[in-house]
């Protein structure tokens, strides 16, 4: 039987629903599956969070041979998980980080 997105999260909420949890409960675990549609949805919602995206990064730059601060590193990721620009005086910290870069402190 295949299960979608929403049944999948109701199995790890704090309070799921009593109707639910029986039914799950109920189930041999071994007929339960979920499709690509579900992997790709649980899959996009871990692509966003901020803290994989930090590890990203990291590695990515290690992998190229430049290090990059804890705090650099986690700022970038914050801004990269929201799609949003970052303001910065150190350009050189972030760069290569896929994230676009605005120095206020530069004139055009």
């Amino acid at each position: 039987m295949h299960i979608s997105l929403p049944m999948r999260r109701e199995n790890g909420h704090t309070e799921p629903d009593g109707s639910v949890m029986q039914w799950w409960r109920s189930r041999n675990t071994h007929e339960l599956m979920i499709t690509s549609i579900t992997v790709s949805e649980l899959y996009l919602g871990v692509r966003l969070m901020p803290a994989l995206q930090y590890s990203r990064i990291v590695a990515d730059r290690r992998k190229a041979g430049r290090t990059i601060g804890v705090q650099d590193a986690m700022i970038v990721a914050i801004a990269k998980s929201r799609g949003a620009a970052l303001a910065t005086r150190n350009v050189r910290n972030f760069e290569d980080t896929g994230v676009e870069l605005v120095n206020p402190w530069e004139r055009n």
